[in-house]
């Protein structure tokens, strides 16, 4: 069955409706996210004494099927020992595993782009990163503003632009769009 059209101009409203919703702890709660989320990595980062951006794609790519609180205890499991083996997710374990044991020898700013890949995965880890202006669209994320949580293109592109569009716009730049989106989705999901 074909994902159904939204305009995109109501993709906005809906965004923005959310987004103008949001209490200042919302907010706050939202910002605090990602420094939580920088606090588990550079815990993991100050036991194992693996590179940041290796622990961090780690995470984007095992994101995907985990709570954060799952991921962030089998990243650190894998960065301890990396003949650690997962009976589940074979696929995204084995690229987790190469991220963090296998490519010393990449360059670039984001050097695990060709492991880490997808929709929701790149835009997670160059979020991790500390690129604020990264928007994260999951499920939940479609989920808010259209009828199914089918991941198409256009819809991660259309509630990416209507996200970055309303941290610039309904809120006037006072949050990031990477810190908004973490605040719609911590309403949503009711965490």
């Amino acid at each position: 069955m074909r994902a159904r059209r939204v305009p995109v101009d109501v993709v906005q409203a809906r965004i923005s409706k959310l987004a103008l919703a949001l209490t200042d702890a919302e907010l706050d709660a939202g910002e605090d996210w990602w420094r939580q989320a920088d606090y588990d990595i550079k815990e993991i980062v100050n036991e194992t004494g693996h590179d940041y951006g290796r622990i961090a794609a780690a995470l984007a790519i095992l994101s995907p099927v985990k709570t954060w609180e799952e991921t962030v205890s089998m990243v650190h499991t894998l960065a301890k020992d990396k003949y650690t083996r997962q009976r589940h997710w074979s696929k995204a374990w084995s690229k987790a595993r190469v991220c963090i044991w296998v490519t010393k020898t990449l360059q670039g700013p984001y050097p695990f782009e060709y492991l880490v890949s997808g929709p929701k995965v790149l835009p997670f880890y160059k979020a991790l990163m500390g690129n604020t202006n990264s928007v994260t669209v999951d499920r939940h994320m479609i989920r808010s503003v259209y009828p199914t949580d089918t991941q198409t293109k256009h819809r991660i592109l259309t509630v990416t632009d209507a996200v970055r569009h309303s941290a610039a716009w309904d809120l006037q730049g006072q949050i990031s769009p990477r810190d908004l989106q973490a605040a719609i989705w911590l309403k949503i999901r009711g965490d």
